[in-house]
């Protein structure tokens, strides 16, 4: 049987990862950089923690490129759908500069600043589709009840309907 790691309907995917899920990455992975593990083995242990995912198989196969001798931003680079051009950037830098866990810290709070714009934003957007339904159902319930019983009530009285009700009632 395959394992399936699409992701549930609703949820913001950052490269076939969910970017909650590379952000908690990002955030443990500098934790332990910060504790002075070495990368393989913080790797190896994030990798553990994690359910069989996209994100699983990708750790699996950076650790195993880094114990080949690769460096991190290196073996990342080899997973674009995972991680973009920025995320492997910053690792490079933070690499260069001996300070991985800092660039990691900074990287992580980046991403969760930016899930929170992306959900505020999704959430703007919510309401004007909300009204816009509801103003659409008002106008069909107006179409469909309110201007047929303008016809009836002209022709009981038996004076001819007004042109604009003609339309009205010609698009009802």
């Amino acid at each position: 049987p395959e394992i399936s790691a699409a992701p549930k309907k609703g949820r913001l995917i950052f490269g076939g990862v969910k970017l909650r899920e590379l952000t908690q990455f990002t955030n443990q992975l500098s934790t332990l950089q910060d504790a002075g593990l070495p990368i393989v083995r913080s790797l190896r242990i994030l990798e553990g923690q994690l359910k069989p995912s996209v994100l699983k198989n990708t750790l699996s196969e950076v650790a195993g490129e880094v114990e080949s001798g690769s460096t991190l931003s290196d073996a990342m680079s080899k997973h674009p759908k995972v991680f973009d051009r920025l995320y492997i950037n910053m690792v490079k830098a933070g690499e260069a500069g001996g300070v991985l866990d800092t660039i990691l810290e900074r990287l992580a709070e980046f991403m969760e600043k930016s899930l929170r714009l992306k959900k505020k934003v999704i959430g703007a957007l919510i309401y004007p589709v909300v009204v816009s339904i509801i103003a659409i159902s008002i106008l069909a319930g107006i179409m469909k009840f309110v201007i047929p019983s303008f016809k009836a009530m002209f022709e009981e009285i038996g004076l001819d309907l007004p042109l604009v009700t003609q339309i009205l009632l010609g698009i009802a």
